[in-house]
């Protein structure tokens, strides 16, 4: 399943922003990596996988941290929610309404790393 973090970042901003993300319902299993700056936003995206995806669906939150190493080697963190009430029942919907899946070429969206650590 793809996901994509984008956010208009500030021209003088400096260091470097990683996302990771856990899910309520699997909160050792984490997804995430860092962002790429492109003009005034960072943006990360990657591929999760459907287990992660089903996770996600079954929890009451999605939970990610940013964190932005800075040039003398702190780092600042700030953790935000997204609620997930009515993605699962979305999804069922969105499944009714498409067709069966056919086999296709690989996505081109990097896959996200998982670690066995918690948050």
């Amino acid at each position: 399943m793809p996901l994509m973090f984008a956010a208009e970042i500030d021209d003088a901003a400096v260091g470097k922003r990683a996302i990771m993300m856990a899910a309520d319902a699997a909160p050792n299993e984490q997804a995430g990596g860092f962002a790429v700056r492109s003009g005034k936003y960072e943006m990360w995206s990657g591929s999760l996988d459907f287990g992660t995806f089903r996770a996600i669906m079954a929890s009451r939150s999605l939970h990610v941290r940013e964190t932005t190493q800075k040039p003398d080697q702190t780092a600042d963190t700030a953790k935000f929610d997204i609620e997930t009430t009515g993605l699962a029942p979305a999804w069922r919907q969105l499944e009714e309404t498409c067709p069966p899946p056919t086999a296709a070429p690989k996505s081109p969206w990097p896959s996200a790393p998982l670690s066995g650590r918690g948050s």
